[in-house]
């Protein structure tokens, strides 16, 4: 496989298989979440699914063992994931078995020779530095929705390894409407220039007339809890 994407809870990997695609290859995904997820996932554009299930109650993190020997049964040049925390997780894994180097904040991607070109965002996404890498990359990416792809879906591979000791026993939400910035076609940004959290109620206005989702610096979500932390 020349790219390997990781997958937890929700199918936000448009933008992983363009960029997978864009490498050349064949291009497989594993799905550590609901089988729903895996379905999405296989009707993306990839050429192979491999998915762990679990039972409902134990979180894709407890599936990292079985994802690293997934990814590691057929090693790629890359390997790709979201931003998501369970993600992140997930990835962490792989590399450790692969002994691949990580970066966390790639914008591109591309293979010249035996190398693997990879532009990172740095110092809170103030900069960028171009990296080489040399054998196995494991690398973080935005995520997207997946549109349907015209070749029709992949094969979905169940695998049932046994998860690690981990259970959900209690969720909990904040009241905040999830929403994906990477598919939206606008976006409005706003940050501590706002006085109060009243005054969010005009950027809503103006977001609902010009049709467009509100995206937050750090300290509005998490500093002062005005917004999720997915803006």
């Amino acid at each position: 496989m020349n790219a390997w994407i990781v997958v937890a809870e929700q199918p936000t990997v448009g933008n992983l298989i363009e960029v997978a695609r864009s490498l050349g290859g064949p291009v497989g995904a594993v799905v550590a979440g609901p089988r729903s997820v895996a379905e999405t996932v296989a009707a993306g554009g990839v050429d192979r699914v491999v998915w762990c299930s679990t039972p409902d109650d134990v979180p894709a993190e407890a599936s990292a063992q079985a994802v690293a020997d997934t990814v590691a049964a057929d090693p790629p040049r890359v390997v790709l994931a979201g931003r998501n925390p369970a993600e992140r997780v997930l990835l962490g894994a792989v590399a450790a078995r692969l002994g691949a180097a990580v970066l966390t904040g790639a914008r591109s991607v591309s293979i010249d020779g035996e190398k693997t070109i990879v532009v990172n965002a740095v110092y809170g996404d103030i900069a960028e530095e171009t990296v080489a890498v040399s054998g196995p990359a494991a690398l973080l990416l935005d995520g997207g929705s997946v549109p349907p792809s015209a070749d029709g879906s992949a094969p979905i591979e169940e695998v049932s390894g046994t998860p690690l000791a981990l259970k959900v026993i209690e969720t909990s939400t904040h009241g905040f409407e999830e929403v994906d910035l990477n598919s939206a076609h606008r976006v409005i940004g706003v940050g501590r220039g706002l006085k109060a959290k009243e005054d969010l109620a005009a950027i809503e206005e103006l977001a609902d007339a010009v049709q467009a989702e509100i995206a937050c610096s750090r300290p509005v979500a998490e500093g002062l809890n005005w917004m999720g932390k997915d803006r």
